[in-house]
Formats: structure tokens, C-alpha cells, sequence
């Protein structure tokens, strides 16, 4: 295998690395399990677990008691769409080309015998047709924040607006958003946000969380009960916490708990309006040195950190690049550029160099 610090990594939407001082946050967690063990183990760590919660709760500007530790996005996605309440005759919004976490889940309440909308077109045009097709009927809409195959950020603030004027439930997969710009739940009416930490927060695998809007909790469904998400059981019931701690289960994933908390924790001590700018500096420059090499690529005013090539020969490329440690990735056919505040210009001008020379 070959090491991370020989590679030129523009693959963040789809799996990003992590960084040092994690490895060695999560290495002295293994030693401490293995040399110590429980109780102490458990005693040390799940202070973390409410430690997350405030670290999560300062990047979104949300309340800490509003957030619930999930394994990914498709977690998240799959407990917003058990949690609203539905009848048979209302209807969800979701785009054709999401990807299969903000789809599948969507597809069972369909089989469940709900009306589900799959609305065409991607990028601004499946944004464009998804305004078009709201009605009196619609309940729900759930919508990626920054598309995964090219990039398009959704004026989200333009559509929560629409949605809490109508009594629509908006639901969002914001794993390609989450430490690439900075967001404000306080200001923006979202009712449930799904992240995975895996992309560019930097996390381990297996490690996420789900925004729930605690002005909307009493309307909820239960679908989750644990020993966790419970005040008080006994053999003849039981009474629910009245925060999102409702929707957790049994013990916590400590391992991938304190590796998100690390991962935003050193997003927030370098300040998630930095990175935005930092970010928003990079799209702009790659934009124009395509532009410069005449390499064609979807464009959008509104972006995220992705950038799609409609290459015709898109998997050859991908793997010429890979072989000169330069790591990207094919999605339906482009090839997907995706970064973050730790790459620069000189990487992608290697990038640019070893296509133009294909």
C-alpha cells in the first residue's frame, strides 16, 4: 500500500483521511483498553459522549441537546424517515440522483405504502423541478446539501424558508457540506440533518450524528426505544427522555465517539469560517486553471468542495492519475474531484499536468 503522505488526495467526498493528532488520540484509547480495562475504560471515556454533543452543537450553532450519535448518514436519513409522522395520502420529495443514503430509506416507506416523488434532473435543473413540484400534498422533502456527484450546493436557505411556510418536514444529508463551510441552525429552520464524520470532518469510519430540531419533537414517532433513550422503565412502561437522547439506544460507540469529538473539535479550534474561506479560495483557482488547460467541467455559481470532469474517458484517467499518486473518482461517469482545506494549488496543478499530457 502505498502511504498517505506520497499521495495527492482529491477524493474527500467519498472517504477523507485522518490526521495525526487523531491517530494518536484513538492509539492511546486502545492502549488504555488494553492496559486497564473496565471499569476505568468506560469511566474515562463516555464523558466524551456529551462532549461530542457541544462540539457538534458549536460548529452548527445548535443546541448540544439537539444532537444524537448515529454510524452514518444512512442511519440518520433511515431514523428521520420513521420518526415523522405520515398518512397515506401525503407525499416526499426526493431527487433521482441522490445518493443511495438519502434514497433507500425513501424507497421503504414507498414500499410501506407511502407516496413517494422521485424528481429528475440534476444539479440546479433537479433543484429547479423539485420548487416546481411542491404541492398542498407534499409533507416531507429531503435533499442533499451539496450534491455528490457534481458539486451543486442548494440554496437551502431559500428552501427551509419554503417548507416551514408550508408545514413541510425538510430532511437533509449534509455529509458533503459539514466542515467545508460554515452553517447556522439557529438561523436556517432545518427539522433533520444527517452527517457521517468519514468525509471531510475527518473522523473514523462508523462515526455520525443527527440533527433533531427540538421544536418538532413532541410531533415525532418513536421507533427507537433503548435503555439510554428512556428516564424512568418498568415491566408495565416506560417515559421517554425529552431531548434527542429519546432516539439513542444502548452502549455508545466510544471509539468512534471520541474520534469525532476529536476530528471537530480541531476544525473548531481552527475555526470552520477559515476553513469556509480557505475553501471557497481553492474552488475558485482550480475553476480557473481548468478553465486555462480547457479541461471541461460542471460549473455552478453555488458549490460545494466537488468538482465533476464529463470525461469521455473518465476511468482511464482515473486510474493514469492513481498510478502517479494522484487519487480522485468516477461517478456516473465524470470524474469527481473532491477536496479540502489541507490541499493546495501546487497538488492540482500536478493533477492538471499528468491530464493534459493523457
Amino acid at each position: 500500500m502505498k502511504k498517505l503522505k506520497d499521495k495527492i488526495y482529491f477524493n474527500h467526498a467519498g472517504l477523507g483521511p485522518i490526521s495525526r493528532e487523531l491517530y494518536l488520540k484513538l492509539n492511546k484509547f486502545v492502549c488504555d483498553y488494553y492496559n486497564f480495562g473496565p471499569p476505568e475504560i468506560i469511566r474515562k471515556y463516555k464523558i466524551y459522549v456529551n462532549k461530542l454533543k457541544r462540539e457538534i452543537a458549536k460548529l452548527l450553532n445548535c443546541d448540544f441537546t439537539e444532537i444524537v450519535y448515529t454510524k452514518n448518514t444512512t442511519e440518520g436519513i433511515f431514523l428521520a424517515s420513521e420518526l415523522i409522522p405520515l398518512k397515506k395520502n401525503d407525499e416526499i420529495l426526493i431527487l433521482a440522483e441522490e445518493y443511495g443514503a438519502n434514497y433507500i430509506p425513501w424507497l421503504k416507506k414507498k414500499q410501506d405504502g407511502f407516496k413517494v416523488d422521485i424528481i429528475g434532473g440534476g444539479g440546479e435543473e433537479g433543484f429547479n423541478n423539485l420548487l416546481a413540484a411542491i404541492n398542498n400534498k407534499t409533507r416531507v422533502i429531503s435533499i442533499s446539501w451539496v450534491q455528490y456527484r457534481d458539486g451543486y450546493l442548494t440554496d437551502i436557505v431559500y428552501l427551509s424558508k419554503i417548507c416551514r411556510d408550508k408545514n413541510i418536514f425538510l430532511v437533509v444529508d449534509a455529509i458533503q457540506v459539514i466542515g467545508t463551510r460554515e452553517l447556522n441552525l439557529k438561523k436556517i429552520k432545518i427539522d433533520m440533518l444527517a452527517c457521517g464524520g468519514h468525509k471531510h470532518l475527518g473522523s473514523i469510519v462508523g462515526s455520525g450524528f443527527l440533527y433533531v430540531n427540538k421544536n418538532i419533537l413532541s410531533k415525532l414517532n418513536h421507533c427507537k426505544i433503548g435503555v439510554r433513550g428512556v428516564e424512568t422503565f418498568s415491566h408495565t412502561g416506560y417515559k421517554l427522555r425529552n431531548d434527542s437522547r429519546r432516539f439513542e439506544d444502548g452502549t455508545p460507540n466510544l471509539f468512534g465517539i471520541l474520534s469525532l469529538y476529536c476530528s471537530i473539535k480541531q476544525i473548531n479550534r481552527i475555526g470552520i469560517k477559515n476553513i469556509g474561506k480557505r475553501n471557497i479560495l481553492l474552488l475558485k483557482k482550480y475553476k480557473e486553471l481548468l478553465k486555462q488547460n480547457n479541461i471541461p467541467f460542471i460549473d455552478y455559481k453555488k458549490q460545494g468542495n466537488i468538482i465533476s470532469l464529463p470525461l469521455p474517458n473518465s476511468e482511464r484517467t482515473c486510474k493514469i492519475l492513481e498510478k502517479h499518486n494522484i487519487y480522485t473518482k468516477v461517478i456516473k461517469g465524470a470524474l469527481r474531484i473532491s477536496f479540502n482545506y489541507k490541499n493546495n494549488l501546487a497538488e492540482f496543478k500536478k493533477l492538471i499536468k499528468k491530464m493534459s499530457r493523457l
